[in-house]
C-alpha cells in the first residue's frame, strides 16, 4: 500500500501531532550536534514559528547563527530578517544579508539592496557604512 506524498510515516501508528513534532525536533537536534547546519536551521525556523515548541525569537536566532556559521545561506538571511526588526540591530542585520549575499544567496543579495536604500537614505547608519556601500 502506498502513502499519499506528504503523509507522515509516524501518524499510522497512532502517535499524535503533538509526539509527531517532537519526535521530528529530536532527530534535528542530534543531527544539528552532528554538524548539520541545515537542522539548525530548521530547528530556528521551529522556534520562530513555535512549531512544536514556544515560540522564541531569540533562540532562533541563536539557531540562525549557528546555521549561518556552518555555511548556510539561508541562515545569514534569515538572521538578517530577525535582527532588521529592531533599529539598534539594523547594521548587524546589514552584515548578515552581506556575507549571504557572498555565498551568491538572492534573498540576500535583494535585502541587502533594500537594506542599503533603507541605512543610506534615511541616515541611521554612520556615515563610514554608506561610505563603504558607495565604494561597492
Amino acid at each position: 500500500m502506498q502513502r499519499p506524498t506528504g503523509e507522515c510515516p509516524i501518524r499510522p501508528l497512532g502517535l499524535p501531532a503533538v509526539d509527531v513534532q517532537r519526535y521530528a525536533r529530536g532527530f534535528l537536534v542530534l543531527s544539528a550536534r552532528r554538524g548539520s547546519a541545515q537542522a539548525l536551521l530548521d530547528l530556528g525556523r521551529m522556534h520562530q514559528a513555535g512549531q512544536g515548541v514556544e515560540a522564541n525569537n531569540r533562540r532562533a536566532l541563536g539557531y540562525y547563527r549557528r546555521a549561518a556559521a556552518g555555511g548556510n545561506a539561508e541562515g545569514f538571511y534569515r538572521m538578517g530578517l530577525l535582527l532588521s526588526e529592531k533599529s539598534e540591530s539594523l547594521l548587524d542585520a546589514w552584515s548578515a544579508f552581506l556575507q549571504g549575499a557572498r555565498l551568491r544567496h538572492a534573498p540576500c543579495v535583494q535585502a541587502l539592496q533594500k537594506m542599503t536604500d533603507r541605512l543610506c537614505t534615511t541616515r541611521q547608519a554612520v556615515s563610514p557604512a554608506c561610505a563603504i556601500l558607495s565604494s561597492r
